[in-house]
């Protein structure tokens, strides 16, 4: 889900010193570079079925991740990641012990994302049914 819908959908970094990218192109220090996550893992080059949501894609024998920059990388990286991850599995853990997790039908399809600092589901609604 991550991959698909990255929580903070650019990543913006200050060119410190004239640089020239592999690519050719040259930023001048003071520029801005500004990595789109969200192109980044949808790419079909590095994908494949971009934008199919296929978790067990993760669990293949000699799947080899491809770039994946949605909490970024180095020494600027999101410092809530390990938080994050755990935090997501042991609520998903939680709750799927107890209920049935469904999205709700009007939904499919159908959800709009909107942006304030990070991207949120501005119409999602799922049903619990007790197990």
């Amino acid at each position: 889900t991550l991959r698909m819908r990255p929580p903070a959908p650019t990543i913006s970094r200050l060119i410190l010193q004239d640089t020239l990218l592999p690519c050719g192109l040259e930023m001048k220090r003071g520029d801005r570079a500004v990595l789109g996550i969200g192109a980044c893992c949808l790419d079909g080059e590095y994908w494949s079925e971009p934008y199919r949501w296929n978790p067990d894609r993760w669990l293949q024998a000699g799947f080899v991740k491809p770039f994946f920059p949605v909490f970024s990388a180095g020494a600027r990286s999101c410092i809530g990641e390990r938080f994050a991850r755990l935090e997501a599995l042991v609520a998903l853990i939680h709750l799927s012990e107890k209920f049935h997790i469904d999205l709700d039908p009007a939904c499919r399809n159908q959800v709009v994302m909107k942006q304030v600092v990070t991207v949120q589901p501005g119409n999602l609604r799922i049903r619990l049914r007790l197990r």
